[in-house]
């Protein structure tokens, strides 16, 4: 990951906003995923067709980090993205909550959807 220059720590400004103003450090171009806790084991794609081969940056919201991800499959807008290999039976990372786990392996940059997560509540 690579800190970028520039922050929008001011409390009294909506998120919404600090994401605008912080997207715009991005190459000149908003963030393709959504990292919402430096914990997170998976990112949120915030664009449409996201591609297989397609190198993608992230915004790593609760520390404002950037991060570079390639695609490994194709990923729908919503769905998400492995940030990091995780292993059949681990658990899944997202809003620094765990919300499932794997039931497969699942490669850095690959699709993470219900096919290869599954809540442990039953």
């Amino acid at each position: 990951m690579r800190r970028k220059a520039g922050s929008c720590r001011d409390e009294n400004l909506l998120r919404s906003v600090c994401l605008d103003v912080n997207a715009g450090e991005l190459d000149g171009v908003g963030p393709q995923f959504l990292v919402h806790n430096s914990a997170d084991t998976v990112g949120v794609v915030v664009v449409e067709d996201v591609r297989k081969g397609q190198s993608l940056t992230g915004l790593v919201m609760d520390t404002e980090d950037t991060v570079t991800v390639k695609a490994l499959d194709d990923i729908p807008l919503g769905h998400k993205i492995a940030l990091k290999h995780i292993k059949n039976d681990e658990t899944v990372v997202k809003y620094g909550h765990d919300i499932g786990r794997a039931v497969a392996p699942i490669g850095l940059g690959r699709h993470v959807h219900v096919h290869n997560v599954k809540t442990k509540r039953w």
